[in-house]
């Protein structure tokens, strides 16, 4: 009612209101509302009278074109900002170098630390359990059954009852040798009949005489055997185990049990030196697997031992190597890094707790340049330019590796700020690696899972 009183009035009314579904309701009834006053004001418009209508040309809002300049301004000084700090570059150059080579006496022992002005080097001492069967051919004789005796035996029936004898009956003589028949047998009542018998145990001792069989077990006593002489029973001679063979086997366990150390050790120790000269074996326990007399070709005894050895690892070997370098490297000269590596050239004695070898370091060497100098150069040129002027300060003979992070910025060039840029010296292989896409240093533990070198990675260094 109030829209159409103001209509019919001509009158302007203007709703302010904080709510919106006020608002709503003013709008929805043909009346102008807004949240502030500034809303309410009339747009500022020109009129042009025409006949009998006016034309109204209002003039536009500039807000949003000021909102959108100010978003275009905060999207450039972001990418601006972005392109100024967030790149970074990483460079990988191998600068001429040239080989050095050190060779010193050293002592190596695990107890203490490495000490090369004393020319003490730490090892590990590895021990390893060893179980090895050691054996000796068995030197006695025994004479045991080879052919079981056979004989003929007849039963005699005195009773009034036919009887049945089952194969394998078994007879025995006097001296407890005993017989089976070969067969089943039927006797009749008041009658005898004949079975052959084998000897149960092999050998002469079932060579019996006549009449030797005459003991019966289970049946009545009005049954009787007799025999006729035995024969056909042989011996032979087979080795036994000795107790010299027993003294044998001890005599070289020592010697057997060393090499199966040796063996476990340098099968086990992958990525290390072990020193021979150092293999030590402890023997644990032995069990023999024959016992004296039984009758065997071979004496068997096993032997549990622990083997113990010195042990330089390979990074061990390559720190020191680099040390020995590092203290005999001329001014004005860096060591270039994972080039480092240790020769044994000697081994001169063993005292039982320490190990006197000849030790020889060889590494590449360059000479050393000033990296913020040098960063300063590189900055906000292209990649080729940055290549071009590092083979000139730096004297290359290969070209080195350049990586721009990240490679989605426009116009892709060298970080604006010298703090973005790194600057790494590697050996030919390495960088041959990077230039392939391969990887190297601590890239390759990464991949492998496995235990290695630990990469140094010589940045910004010189």
């Amino acid at each position: 009612r109030i829209a159409a009183y103001v209509r019919q009035r001509r009158l302007h009314l203007r709703v302010l209101a904080s709510r919106g579904d006020v608002r709503q309701h003013a709008a929805d009834a043909g009346l102008p509302a807004a949240r502030t006053v500034r809303g309410l004001r009339p747009p500022r418009a020109l009129r042009i009278p025409f006949g009998s209508r006016d034309f109204v040309l209002r003039a536009p809002s500039i807000g949003p074109f000021v909102r959108a300049a100010l978003f275009a301004g905060a999207i450039f000084v972001i990418g601006l900002a972005a392109c100024t700090y967030i790149p970074s570059a990483s460079i990988l150059v191998s600068p001429p170098a040239e080989t050095l080579t050190v060779t010193q006496r050293v002592r190596l022992s695990p107890l203490g630390e490495t000490d090369l002005g004393l020319g003490v080097i730490a090892v590990d001492s590895v021990q390893l359990e060893v179980v090895s069967v050691v054996s000796a051919a068995s030197t006695g004789l025994a004479t045991v059954g080879d052919k079981h005796a056979r004989a003929g035996l007849t039963f005699t029936n005195s009773g009034d009852a036919d009887l049945v004898l089952p194969i394998g009956t078994p007879v025995e003589s006097p001296e407890g040798v005993v017989f089976t028949t070969d067969r089943s047998v039927a006797v009749p009542a008041g009658s005898s009949a004949v079975v052959g018998a084998t000897a149960i145990e092999p050998g002469t001792a079932g060579n019996l005489p006549a009449d030797s069989l005459t003991r019966l077990s289970g049946f009545p006593a009005t049954l009787s055997v007799t025999n006729i002489a035995a024969g056909g029973g042989t011996d032979s001679e087979v080795p036994v185990v000795s107790p010299e063979d027993v003294v044998t086997v001890t005599d070289i366990a020592d010697a057997s049990l060393r090499r199966a150390g040796e063996r476990t050790l340098f099968r086990t120790i992958t990525d290390g030196t072990v020193f021979q000269e150092t293999i030590s074996v402890t023997i644990l326990s032995q069990t023999p697997l024959v016992e004296v007399g039984e009758a065997t070709d071979v004496f068997l005894m096993e032997y549990t031992a622990v083997a113990n050895a010195f042990v330089l690892t390979d990074e061990d070997a390559q720190r020191i190597a680099q040390q020995l370098l590092q203290s005999k490297l001329p001014d004005g000269v860096a060591l270039l890094p994972d080039t480092a590596e240790a020769i044994i050239e000697e081994v001169h004695s063993f005292d039982g707790s320490r190990l006197t070898i000849d030790l020889t370091a060889t590494g590449e060497a360059s000479s050393l340049f000033d990296p913020g100098s040098l960063r300063g150069l590189l900055t906000n040129v292209s990649p080729g330019v940055a290549a071009e002027r590092l083979r000139d300060e730096l004297a290359l003979t290969s070209e080195p590796h350049i990586s721009v992070h990240p490679g989605w910025i426009p116009g892709l060039r060298m970080p604006r700020r010298s703090d973005r840029i790194s600057i790494t010296l590697v050996s030919e292989e390495e960088l041959a690696a990077a230039r392939a896409g391969e990887p190297f240093g601590e890239d390759v533990e990464e991949d492998e899972e496995a235990d290695g070198d630990e990469a140094e990675g010589g940045e910004d260094s010189g």
